[in-house]
């Protein structure tokens, strides 16, 4: 098993629309391990998101950006309610506008989408943390990461878009509709919820 999956880790690289028809048809075969992948995904993000972070808060204050342990932990589960809802609803709305793929098909095939982009975000995330101070202060490692956050964003959404495609056997304006339609919905749901989160944070809490 783990080395069928290993295989299908690398056509996704290689050959994306040939694992997506794969990974689609047997959707109930790769769900475990995309379900890792997505677990994976959502607890290495906020980590690292924070190493980074903290990497940059240290080159310019020299001190130690603290870590916040509860923070962390409800990002990891924000990330996790998003994937299991944004892969639902690619699924229900693929459905409506004559998708054929299964629940476990599609979920798995954006899991394995989601993969190499979290793989390479990780090495420069990661190298991020070497960096001079100079760099940091010439902007110029600015620049490099916001250059590889687009080009990962892109390379996302291609490797989305073929997963939704092949998947879900929709052609590409209605994979595109898909798409755009899921992402759109998850963000008007998220705003007031974060929106109410910061004004609760904001209110004086008092102990009896």
């Amino acid at each position: 098993m783990v080395g069928t999956n290993m295989t299908i880790f690398k056509d996704v690289i290689i050959s994306p629309q040939k694992a997506f028809v794969e990974i689609g048809n047997n959707g109930k075969k790769y769900f475990p391990f995309a379900f890792v992948i997505l677990l994976g995904t959502v607890i290495s993000s906020p980590i690292l998101s924070y190493y980074v972070n903290s990497q940059i808060y240290f080159h310019f204050v020299e001190e130690t950006l603290p870590f916040d342990f509860s923070s962390i932990f409800f990002e990891i589960e924000l990330g996790f309610l998003y994937g299991i809802g944004f892969t639902y609803l690619a699924y229900t709305i693929g459905k409506k506008i004559g998708g054929q793929g299964s629940f476990k098909g599609v979920f798995s095939s954006l899991c394995f989408a989601a993969l190499p982009i979290t793989i390479v975000g990780f090495f420069i995330l990661l190298s991020l943390g070497f960096v001079s101070l100079s760099n940091f202060k010439h902007g110029g490692a600015f620049s490099l990461y916001y250059l590889m956050i687009i080009v990962i964003v892109i390379w996302g959404f291609v490797l989305g878009l073929f997963a939704i495609i092949k998947s879900h056997q929709l052609s590409f304006l209605k994979a595109i509709l898909t798409m755009l339609t899921s992402g759109v919905i998850i963000i008007a749901i998220s705003i007031p919820i974060l929106f109410l989160i910061e004004l609760n944070d904001q209110i004086p809490h008092f102990k009896i």
